[in-house]
Formats: structure tokens, C-alpha cells, sequence
């Protein structure tokens, strides 16, 4: 799966679990809302587990780079997007080769001599006219190391601060779960003390036939 794609599904699974909660709270609903809950703290896990999958596998990336930076150098006269990738990467980190200048020997044989190795025009440090006067001696090995570091390092702080956030929204969910169930339960109580004090005035309210059966009578017997 393509990082695009990645990002897309996450998006879609937040979505969802948004929507738990929003239509939780609206209903008023104390399994919706403790639904988005666990599902929050179900994000929070996977998050956790990817940060601590990326610190593992931390010393892994210089291995990545070099193993991907040679394949590039490799196919960058075959191929227009390897091409423009070492060149965007060389120009703007000012760099050349992976450890230096001298990883393009036998990239392009053609153009070398017994005594000179053939770099492209993006190891070129400063230009005197059409020839290019002084290259760029560092390797790009060591700075795009750093620049990956600093971008995980921010990733991760990035990252940090939106499960603080989680953890947050974990902790009033339930909470909310909490204050709808007792909302819940106070209005059933509130609704059972209406009946019980409804039926009551309904008894109270009831006309007494025993005295309607002896003005009846009484009525009767003046009459005779």
C-alpha cells in the first residue's frame, strides 16, 4: 500500500470513528459513546505501537538509504526519475554521491578518463563560465540522514501531541458515557415519581359513591 493510500484509510477509520461519537452525543447514546471511546483508545494502541515499531527499526534506515541510494546512482543515466531525484537531492543538499564524488565511477564509463571521474552537473559547488570549478567533496549519505532524522523527530512530536489529545478525548467520552447514563437515570427516576404522584391524585379525585348511594336515599325517602 502506497503512502497516499496509507493516509486515506487512516482518514476514512477517523472518520468513522468520529462519527460514532458526534452521533453519540447527539442520541444521547451511552453505547454509541462508549463505542467511539474504545474506538479512540483502539487508535491510541496502533499509534503507540507504530512509534515504538519506528524506534525499533531506527537503525535500520542508514541500511535503506545506502542499499536505495546506490540503485539510484546505478540507474540514473537509464532512467528520467532517477535522474531528477539524485539531482533535486544533490542540488539541494548540496552534496554529491552517496559517502562522495567518487561513488559515479563507473556510472557513465564513457565520459571518464584514466585520470578524472564524471560527475553530473548537480555535484557542481560553483560554475566558471561553462566549466564547473569546485564539486561538492561531502557524500549526501550522512545529510539526508539527518534530514530524515529531524522529519521523524518532528513526525514524533506530531504524534505525541495528538495522543496527548486522544487520551483526552478517551478520558470526557467516557466521562459523557458516565453523565448520559445518570442523566438517563435521574429522568426515569423523575418520570416513575410524575406516574406514581399522577395515579395518586387520580385515587384522591374519584367521587365517593357510598355518599352519592345516601343522598340518593334520603332523596327517596322525603319523597315518599
Amino acid at each position: 500500500m502506497s503512502i497516499p493510500s496509507l493516509l486515506v484509510a487512516v482518514g476514512v477509520v477517523m472518520l468513522v470513528v468520529a462519527i460514532f461519537g458526534a452521533i453519540g452525543a447527539f442520541r444521547e447514546s451511552t453505547l454509541l459513546t462508549n463505542i467511539y471511546a474504545c474506538l479512540l483508545s483502539l487508535v491510541f494502541i496502533l499509534e503507540i505501537s507504530a512509534a515504538i515499531a519506528g524506534f525499533v527499526l531506527q537503525g535500520q534506515v542508514r541500511e535503506m538509504l545506502v542499499r536505495t541510494m546506490n540503485e539510484s546512482l546505478g540507474a540514473y543515466a537509464k532512467y528520467d526519475s532517477a535522474n531528477t531525484a539524485i539531482d533535486f537531492m544533490q542540488r539541494s543538499l548540496e552534496c554529491c554521491g552517496v559517502d562522495g564524488p567518487e561513488d559515479w565511477v563507473g556510472i557513465f564509463p564513457q565520459k571518464e578518463t584514466s585520470d578524472a571521474v564524471y560527475v553530473p552537473e548537480s555535484c557542481c559547488a560553483e560554475l566558471d563560465g561553462l566549466n564547473c570549478s569546485e564539486y561538492f567533496l561531502s557524500g549526501c549519505l550522512d545529510r539526508m540522514h539527518f534530514v530524515i532524522g529531524q522529519s521523524a523527530m518532528m513526525i514524533a512530536t506530531g504524534a505525541t501531541t495528538v495522543a496527548f489529545v486522544q487520551i483526552l478525548g478517551v478520558m470526557c467520552a467516557f466521562m459523557l458515557a458516565k453523565t448520559i447514563r445518570r442523566t438517563k437515570s435521574l429522568r426515569a427516576a423523575k418520570r416513575w415519581q410524575l406516574h406514581q404522584s399522577l395515579g395518586i391524585m387520580n385515587r384522591d379525585d374519584k367521587p365517593d359513591y357510598e355518599d352519592y348511594t345516601q343522598l340518593d336515599k334520603s332523596v327517596t325517602y322525603n319523597t315518599n
